[in-house]
C-alpha cells in the first residue's frame, strides 16, 4: 500500500518516542510531520492548509495537552482522524478526558506493527 500522499502529524514531547514513531511511519510510506508539543502542532496544522490526514498525539504534554489540542484542531479541521497515545494508566487517561469507547488509543510502549496496523485501520474507516 503506497501511503506517500498521506500526511501524519506526530505530536510527542519525548524526542526518542517521537523519532521512533516518525521513522516507523515514514519507512511505511507515510509523509510525517513532527511537533514537540501542542502549540507547535497548531502552527504546523495552520501551515499545512488541510494536508494533514492523521494526528497521532500524546495525551499528557506540557503547554497544551492532547485532548485540548485535538479539540482545537477538530474545530477547524473535523476531517482529521486522531489517535491518542500514552504510557500513563487508564485512570490518568480518563482524568484527561480520553476514555470514550470511540476514541482510538495506543498504550505505550507499542510495537511498529501495532502502530502501522492502527493507522491503516483508522484510514479504512
Amino acid at each position: 500500500m503506497a501511503d506517500e500522499s498521506i500526511n501524519i502529524l506526530v505530536v510527542e514531547d519525548d524526542a526518542a518516542v517521537r523519532q521512533f514513531i516518525a521513522f516507523t511511519l515514514s519507512t511505511s510510506g507515510f509523509t510525517v510531520h513532527q511537533a514537540r508539543d501542542g502549540v507547535e502542532a497548531l502552527r504546523l496544522i495552520d501551515a499545512s492548509h488541510g494536508a494533514i490526514a492523521v494526528l497521532l498525539v500524546d495525551v499528557v504534554m506540557p503547554r497544551l495537552n492532547g485532548k485540548d489540542l485535538a479539540r482545537a484542531i477538530h474545530a477547524v479541521h473535523p476531517e482529521i482522524k486522531i489517535i491518542f497515545m500514552s504510557g500513563y494508566s487508564e485512570d490518568t487517561i480518563a482524568d484527561h478526558g480520553v476514555a470514550a469507547s470511540n476514541i482510538r488509543f495506543l498504550k505505550k510502549p507499542f510495537s511498529s506493527a501495532t502502530l502501522i496496523k492502527m493507522v491503516h485501520d483508522l484510514l479504512r474507516v
